[in-house]
């Protein structure tokens, strides 16, 4: 019996540990063209001047958060609320309706956020953190699509043991006008997340918390903890700190 199940008798909870204590390779225009790092891809035709969805109502009850990244000007970087947020899914490994996994949890995260996702279909991209933000021949002239990818401890290291899922965004700020977030990546343990089904979900919603640009927090009863727990979505403290970082200022 494998860890992770052992503990799931033996405490009734779910226990993993996701995320990163950083956002995954952060950048201020390394690994673009100077062209490119003077003023960033163009802005697509799907963006808006003003906010794509409206921010949800402050949150009740207690319970705090911590941000990935903080910073002097506007608290640190946040995701563009007036642009929509593209992801795509490499589905090999994973289990038959996760797609419609993944396509809930952003849902769920939209609602937390006032950020609108949209789904781009399947990729062949493989995951890995040395990722470059831009990659016209598969993506075209614009920021490449949060990648969600199913794995495993062989392909992704990150994964060894009781780890279940890595997330974060990756920051950008081509034009100086301030670092925001512009795509990501998910990467999730396909058969550690298999031998624990009722894992998909929590899991999920954590990772999808540090892609935000939540980091772990030391309060137990929070979904953010990094130690997991049972939860059926987000909790306060959690929601309270999507809810910031859905704040952002509109670049587009």
């Amino acid at each position: 019996m494998s860890t992770l199940l052992c503990v799931l008798g033996v405490l009734g909870v779910l226990f993993w540990a996701g995320g990163l204590d950083r956002a995954l390779n952060g950048f201020d225009g390394e690994g673009i063209s100077p062209v490119r790092a003077a003023a960033g891809p163009p802005v697509p035709a799907d963006a808006r001047k003003q906010r794509m969805a409206p921010l949800p109502p402050p949150v009740l009850g207690t319970g705090g958060f911590q941000l990935l990244e903080t910073g002097a000007v506007g608290g640190g970087p946040r995701w563009d609320p007036c642009r929509p947020i593209h992801y795509v899914t490499r589905q090999a490994g994973g289990p038959a309706n996760g797609d419609l996994l993944i396509a809930a949890g952003f849902a769920e995260l939209s609602r937390a956020t006032g950020l609108a996702f949209v789904s781009d279909g399947a990729t062949a991209e493989a995951g890995g953190l040395a990722r470059q933000p831009v990659q016209e021949e598969r993506y075209g002239n614009g920021w490449a699509p949060v990648l969600v990818t199913w794995s495993e401890p062989t392909e992704t290291p990150g994964l060894q043991g009781i780890v279940a899922g890595l997330a974060g965004p990756q920051r950008a700020d081509p034009d100086r006008r301030g670092s925001r977030y512009v795509t990501g990546t998910v990467t999730l343990d396909a058969p550690q997340l298999a031998a624990a089904h009722d894992a998909y979900w929590p899991v999920l919603l954590h990772e999808l918390g540090h892609l935000a640009g939540l980091d772990h927090v030391e309060d137990q009863s929070d979904l953010m903890y990094s130690g997991g727990g049972r939860y059926t979505g987000y909790t306060p403290g959690t929601l309270r700190g999507l809810r910031e970082l859905g704040a952002g200022p509109c670049f587009s």
